[in-house]
């Protein structure tokens, strides 16, 4: 099972699992255990401080939303059986819980501080833009892409190799046939072990580019290729031996201002809060030079686990 990360409620669920969780009104319930009963506005109050990229894909995804229900609704159950058994007291219990509260409460301030930070105008945000495509314009721009086809030869598991020439020896007999004028296609679809491309011609679907999705050895050898017909020597991958032939060239291409504009504008935004958290970080931390350490040693030698 997939238990997502529910930001620290494993541990806030100490804090708040004494509150009822069925209302007066015995609403339609959510989640039923022997234990429990819980309902939307359960579900509601104690998921409401999630972060939202969490969220992300959970609508229409039934396999993801019972993973959020189990889990949610099994650890309020174990929180609760903690709680009746006093573990909440116990003194490491407690020190998590009282740390996890201030790393909560620290990230509501500094999110705080971000939405409250002084932004530009939309007006100087977009010279600021604008001064930064100047200072970076030759790093704006697009990947080169290209389209690719390959022909797989590798050895099946029950190959009499020594009754054959290996793959790379037939690879390199198959290339010449091609230069002497082969359809490639027809080879990918006759020849290639790769069954997902080999009834489309050996065509990988799409465009590829340098960014390390493919074997290296493969992406080496597809962007070495100069111009579209052109056929690679055997290119050994773990996969077996390949003929890659370059069918077209998608050119890499300076973005306008006017491409990147809103993307730039939101990297300068961003900065500006990241700017007023750091700031106001900076403004919690005590004076370096005032720090006891030798105290402070203790204290962590006190408090690490120590090896059997």
């Amino acid at each position: 099972m997939q238990i997502l990360a529910w930001v620290g409620y494993g541990l806030l669920f100490l804090m708040t699992v004494g509150a009822s969780a069925v209302a007066a009104e015995t609403p339609e319930a959510v989640s039923v255990s022997p234990q429990l009963r819980l309902t939307a506005e359960d579900y509601r109050r104690h998921l409401s401080g999630v972060e939202a990229k969490q969220w992300q894909g959970l609508t229409g995804d039934r396999e993801r939303l019972r993973d959020l229900a189990l889990d949610f609704h099994s650890n309020w159950v174990l929180a609760a059986e903690a709680e009746d058994l006093g573990l909440a007291e116990d003194p490491k219990v407690a020190a998590q819980l009282r740390a996890v509260r201030r790393q909560v409460l620290a990230r509501a301030l500094m999110k705080k501080v971000a939405g409250e930070a002084a932004v530009p105008s939309d007006r100087d945000l977009k010279a600021l833009a604008r001064e930064r495509y100047s200072l970076h314009k030759d790093k704006l721009r697009t990947a080169e892409k290209r389209r690719v086809a390959h022909i797989l030869l590798a050895e099946p598991a029950d190959c009499p190799c020594d009754e054959r020439p290996p793959a790379r020896e037939r690879a390199a007999a198959l290339r010449r046939e091609l230069l002497a004028g082969g359809d490639f296609g027809a080879a990918a679809r006759e020849r290639s072990r790769d069954k997902g491309t080999a009834p489309d011609g050996g065509e990988l679907p799409g465009w590829i580019k340098r960014d390390g999705r493919l074997v290296k050895p493969f992406e080496d050898a597809a962007f070495a290729l100069t111009k579209p017909g052109d056929i690679s020597k055997p290119v050994e991958t773990p996969f077996g031996v390949h003929l890659i032939k370059l069918l077209e060239v998608k050119p890499s291409r300076q973005l306008s201002f006017e491409e990147v504009k809103g993307k730039l504008m939101r990297q300068v935004r961003a900065e500006v809060r990241a700017s007023a958290m750091e700031q106001k970080r900076s403004q919690s931390y005590p004076d370096p030079r005032k720090i006891n350490y030798e105290v402070l040693e203790q204290v962590v030698n006190e408090l690490q686990p120590k090896g059997k």
